[in-house]
């Protein structure tokens, strides 16, 4: 929890010394600060009492989304070492360039893949 309060105030400092809330939020690993410093002290609360007010499935679901954008957050880190930047950088430019075929692809896969469930629901077994 101590790293978490660190990784608070940081956010906060860095808040507080931009223009404005647009200007703070323009980059994505700002929304990502702010999932994983959210979704954390979230799931350690909901984690405490022995009468759970959420179901352990989600609190697990729940926790591997907040391990990604950790993990997410570990990739930011990286940025700031000279040996990996320029790894990042190709990381991120990839991404961003094989977007328009994601789009492609996940259009393709729905093409086949709903026609297929529908008639798998009109099926008796």
């Amino acid at each position: 929890m101590a790293f978490l309060g660190h990784q608070a105030y940081n956010e906060v400092v860095q808040f507080w010394g931009s223009a404005g809330f647009f200007d703070h939020f323009n980059t994505v690993w700002n929304y990502n600060d702010l999932l994983w410093q959210t979704m954390c002290p979230f799931i350690v609360l909901m984690s405490i009492p022995s009468q759970r007010l959420i179901d352990t499935e989600v609190l697990i679901t729940l926790s591997s989304f907040a391990t990604f954008a950790i993990m997410i957050k570990g990739l930011d880190w990286m940025r700031l070492f000279d040996d990996t930047s320029f790894y990042i950088l190709l990381i991120m430019q990839t991404i961003i360039d094989i977007s328009a075929f994601m789009l492609l692809l996940g259009m393709s896969l729905m093409m086949f893949g709903i026609p297929m469930n529908m008639l798998n629901l009109n099926r008796e077994d």
